[in-house]
């Protein structure tokens, strides 16, 4: 299945007479859009190891949408792109290249579009009912918790706290690709856990079943108890 169109391949060969050149473009949503904030992290891949010397760029598109890459040495590049607290994907934590150019002998500077690719949200919500986390949570040695997920390609992805509830209960969100498969890791030395989803409960909060978000599903909701301490909790 095909998850993600951003991640790009370049191939750049003696841009410049020291191998070094530039990778230029614009950033765009999915309307073709260009858009200003969009991060793109390129990295230099090695072909032979025993001559690979580790590269790494980063840039921001500025108000026009535009961004650039200099100083990118000889050889393949892999570029990707996401729009940090906006609801797209970094397709390097999801999915493997679908499009790309080969470019070989350029004159110093290549030309290369981005398109962002869209998610859709997932909302964790921890209720707290009995307050643990209210008492606990940054007073207490080791009440520390952590909601994340688990993607197909093994990449940890941790979500970010959006709001807390009264009683201290906590929301977090984290942004995937409309049909992808992914897993849920909620993890906690000092509290106990467990799912308010009868279906999911017997495999507590270390969710080892494939959860997807369909393109039509507006909201997706995991909801999740404190419903404890751990027995060894703050030794």
């Amino acid at each position: 299945m095909r998850i993600l169109s951003i991640f790009a391949l370049v191939s750049v060969a003696e841009l410049f007479a020291q191998n070094r050149g530039t990778i230029q473009g614009l950033i765009k949503d999915e309307k073709g859009r260009a858009q200003q904030g969009g991060r793109v992290v390129a990295v230099l891949t090695p072909t032979r190891l025993e001559t690979y010397t580790p590269w790494q760029g980063f840039a921001l598109s500025d108000r026009d949408g535009k961004y650039q890459l200099s100083g990118v040495p000889e050889g393949k590049i892999e570029i990707c792109v996401d729009w940090p607290g906006r609801d797209y994907v970094d397709p390097c934590l999801w999915g493997s290249p679908s499009a790309g150019a080969n470019m070989v002998g350029a004159s110093g500077s290549v030309n290369l579009d981005l398109p962002l690719v869209p998610g859709k949200p997932v909302q964790f919500r921890l209720d707290d009912p009995d307050g643990y986390l209210e008492r606990h949570d940054g007073k207490t040695r080791g009440a520390v918790l952590e909601v994340a997920l688990l993607t197909e390609k093994r990449n940890y992805i941790v979500a970010a706290p959006t709001a807390t509830q009264p009683k201290g209960a906590r929301q977090f969100q984290a942004i995937v690709p409309a049909g992808a498969k992914w897993r849920i890791r909620v993890t906690s030395p000092f509290f106990a856990l467990e799912s308010k989803t009868e279906s999911l409960r017997p495999l507590a909060v270390d969710m080892d079943q494939d959860q997807t978000v369909l393109e039509s599903e507006k909201d997706k909701t995991i909801e999740i108890n404190v419903k404890g301490l751990k027995p060894d909790a703050g030794k």
